[in-house]
């Protein structure tokens, strides 16, 4: 059967492309165009995979898988998301919503196919491991049952019973006892009547328990109406839908004395699953501990079978101790074992090399005089009371000195519990280079706080004069520039050329230095955190007018060209004055750096999710390795264009798109021209 992906996405263009793509790649494909729309889908069609996009109009990606993962029958279906962004996991993580997968638009064809395979043989892993759970704890409450029951058939009916309660389409089960060489058995428990007392069956009419009790196995027959076995004997079936059976032996002391029949009745066409058959035939052998109870068995074994069984089990028992002593003696911990009086019983390699002494010293030695007793004080504290420990045992560091006066530190650990009577093990660990290094790190650890301390009271010194002398500069530098303008538009026949010049050198001056005092104050703005951010629906299109108008002279004092491409209208969440002010900086660098007669074009496009202002010069361009950095802090591209800023612009454009959720970027080939573009989101 072919599997279904349903595809929620509000973009009918990703839908039909979707569509076609999973339907040439063997999928049965469900649209949907929204988040509402896809959940009632789902949860009326049940889907194999759903792939949903993660924004939407009417209900993100995100809210649609937390609401799909609350539905009883979608648990686990695979959700894949859908999304624009590269680096998903960045901005959410898909995992803790309930997806369980996120590919990237545009979609890569063999990707996609790739991924949902893979998500629907993990939803079939996680399947069989839920059906096997299952089954687990179905066939311990059948052992518990049958081993707490005295009464054989009462046992057998509880058995037919929780089978076809756990099992799904289970028509009827039965537990039929078969005499060796009759033709007939005795059914001792049915689910079509757990009341009736055990009757005689003829095994002529049951040929697939005949088949069974001569080979021995199970046997399925998953497709009853097909099966030459049971051609003959299909009316006796007829309205009651049976679609397969299970048979499986009972087999006590080598014989098959019975059979298990369960009998499945499937709605439609289906196969019955290999959990469901290993299950099953688990049971079956469950079934012989409630048969021992019954009068068709001994209830004794005999003499010299028991005996031969206990030798086994002492065997295996010695096997086992063997086994915990090679692990005890090569452990690379020291393990002592040691009597509640402290008298030490066994300690192995490990610990008689820590302490120092031969096996041989070990016969008189005990816990106090190896490490004094305030060791032994605390391993009764360890054994008697939580205060000092956990609950399962608890930890503690020793001092230790070696014969040769060497000082070590020994971390102890030990169970509450006894191992064997008084008998208790505890563990031994040389930590002594451990705690030496932890020491070292703490101090250390203090020393770097200490100094980051200084560092951060430095910093918040430079930020505070920073901040001050800003403020002191803006205004004698508004009133210097004032006076400049004032002097530069005075008649020509007041002033002669020479002062002229100066006064316009000094107006030029004063205005790098005002722009300096911007960016500064801007600057400080955003590392102290108070520069607040009004985002508010706006047109794009309308600052950016408003700003070139304000802005033409600018253009006109460097004979440039302007080529401006504009939609009529382009809103977008943004801060009008901080965009205002990257597009002020944005369009002086381009100034800054083209000859005259040069050219800038502004262009401004829409896409789905965002909006993307530009900004091109024909200016000398930026090298290439001065593209690295560009956008940080005090950056300047050549020593002989230093003196045209500060090299804080760019650095405080990027730092306001990013606040927007944006992104800021350069491209530039030297001789040529730059060209700087941002987006902003539509929302957010």
């Amino acid at each position: 059967m072919q599997p279904t992906v349903l595809v929620i996405d509000d973009d009918r263009m990703i839908r039909q492309i979707l569509e076609d793509m999973l339907t040439d790649a063997g999928f049965n494909v469900i649209l949907a165009s929204g988040g509402d729309e896809g959940c009632r889908i789902a949860i009326e069609f049940l889907p194999d995979v759903v792939l949903v996009d993660l924004v939407m109009p009417d209900r993100d990606g995100l809210s649609v898988c937390s609401g799909l993962r609350k539905q009883p029958g979608l648990n686990h279906v695979p959700i894949i998301l859908m999304t624009a962004y590269r680096d998903m996991e960045k901005l959410v993580n898909p995992f803790q919503v309930g997806a369980d997968d996120y590919v990237s638009k545009p979609f890569d064809r063999c990707e996609l196919i790739a991924r949902i395979k893979g998500n629907l043989q993990k939803k079939q892993l996680l399947k069989s491991k839920d059906c096997k759970a299952r089954h687990y704890d179905a066939l311990l409450e059948i052992s518990e049952a049958v081993y707490s029951s005295t009464d054989a058939g009462t046992a057998l009916k509880e058995i037919v019973r929780k089978i076809s309660q756990h099992l799904d389409d289970v028509d009827r089960c039965s537990i039929a006892l078969i005499r060796e060489h009759e033709d007939c058995g005795y059914v001792v428990a049915t689910t079509a009547d757990l009341l009736r007392p055990s009757f005689r069956i003829d095994l002529m009419n049951y040929p697939e328990i005949r088949q069974v009790m001569t080979s021995g196995r199970p046997l399925l027959i998953d497709d009853v109406s097909h099966n030459p076995l049971m051609v003959d004997f299909l009316p006796a079936f007829e309205g009651r839908n049976i679609s397969a059976i299970m048979v499986f032996p009972v087999i006590h002391s080598q014989r098959v004395v019975g059979a298990m029949i369960v009998r499945i009745a499937h709605p439609g066409e289906g196969e019955v699953s290999s959990e469901d058959v290993a299950f099953c035939k688990l049971v079956s052998n469950v079934v012989v501990a409630a048969l021992k109870g019954s009068n068709f068995f001994d209830l004794i074994w005999e003499e010299a079978e028991s005996l031969r069984n206990a030798k086994h089990h002492l065997e295996r028992d010695l096997k086992v101790k063997e086994l915990y002593e090679q692990i005890f003696e090569n452990a690379s911990e020291g393990l002592i074992a040691f009597m509640a009086s402290g008298q030490v019983v066994y300690a192995n390699r490990c610990m008689l090399e820590m302490v120092g002494i031969d096996r041989a010293e070990l016969n008189d030695a005990s816990l106090t005089a190896l490490f004094g007793g305030e060791v032994l004080q605390r391993l009764a504290d360890c054994s008697g009371q939580k205060k000092h420990g956990s609950a399962n045992g608890c930890r503690f560091d020793i001092p230790f000195t070696s014969r040769s006066g060497q000082a070590r530190v020994f971390s102890v650990s030990i169970s509450r519990e006894a191992a064997h009577d008084e008998l208790r093990v505890a563990a031994f660990r040389d930590v002594t280079d451990k705690r030496r290094i932890e020491e070292d790190l703490l101090q250390t650890k203090a020393n770097l706080e200490a100094a980051n301390a200084g560092l951060v009271k430095a910093d918040r010194a430079r930020a505070d004069f920073l901040n001050t002398a800003v403020h002191e500069l803006r205004t004698p530098v508004t009133i210097v520039s004032g006076y400049c303008s004032l002097l530069a538009e005075t008649d020509k026949v007041q002033l002669t050329s020479e002062q002229r010049s100066y006064v316009e050198e000094a107006l030029e001056a004063s205005d790098r230095l005002a722009d300096l005092v911007n960016n500064l104050l801007d600057l400080s703005r955003l590392e102290s955190g108070s520069m607040a951010l009004d985002l508010q629906p706006h047109d794009l299109v309308a600052t950016a007018r408003e700003f070139l108008h304000d802005y033409e002279s600018l253009l006109r004092k460097g004979q440039l060209q302007l080529d401006i491409h504009f939609p009529d209208r382009c809103t977008a969440l943004f801060d009008e004055e901080k965009i205002y002010r990257v597009l002020v900086n944005l369009l002086a660098n381009a100034a800054k750096f083209t000859p005259r007669g040069g050219k800038i074009t502004i262009r401004l496009e829409e896409t789905d999710n965002a909006v993307l202002f530009t900004i091109e010069d024909t200016g000398k361009g930026i090298p290439a390795e001065g593209m690295d950095g560009l956008f940080e802090e005090f950056s300047q591209v050549g020593k002989q264009d230093s003196r045209k800023g500060s090299g804080l612009g760019l650095y405080i454009c990027r730092k306001i798109i990013e606040s927007h959720h944006g992104r800021i970027w350069a491209e530039s080939q030297p001789g040529q021209g730059s060209r700087f573009s941002f987006s902003l989101p539509k929302s957010f």
